[in-house]
């Protein structure tokens, strides 16, 4: 067993050797993160005017950021918000909850993106990160 001056020594190497090391911390995705708005048809009755929706992929791990999306009309049942592309798409069905409390469902399928029956009160806010089985794809959305 250790003892507590060979354990302090260790952390003191370590800490040296860390210091050296910029910060990448989010990089990996920050540098291939894409706006993905336009895959929004506002006729859905989603406000696409200053949201933000980004998409993000890397080796086989996909991250969307639904950031500030707006209702304009009511919704009842699955409301779909976009679909995903083919090359990010969840490897199964995937189901999380916004920051106001929303059902958000990712079918594996379709790439489908749906909220359950949001409102005009509706602003929402998540980032769903999930593992995808697709090839990677020959174009970005």
């Amino acid at each position: 067993m250790a003892t507590d001056a060979e354990i302090l020594v260790t952390r003191e190497a370590l800490n040296a050797a860390l210091a050296d090391i910029p910060d990448l911390s989010g990089v990996a995705f920050r540098m291939n993160r894409r706006s993905i708005v336009h895959l929004i048809a506002p006729d859905a009755g989603w406000d696409v005017s200053g949201q933000t929706v980004r998409l993000a992929r890397t080796a086989h791990s996909v991250s969307l950021a639904l950031e500030g999306l707006a209702r304009t009309v009511d919704g009842s049942g699955y409301v779909t918000v976009l679909n995903l592309p083919v090359g990010f798409r969840p490897t199964n069905d995937q189901w999380a909850t916004a920051t106001g409390g929303q059902r958000i469902r990712i079918t594996s399928t379709t790439g489908q993106v749906a909220v359950w029956a949001p409102t005009t009160s509706t602003n929402l806010y998540a980032t769903l990160n999930f593992p995808t089985d697709d090839a990677p794809p020959a174009e970005l959305p």
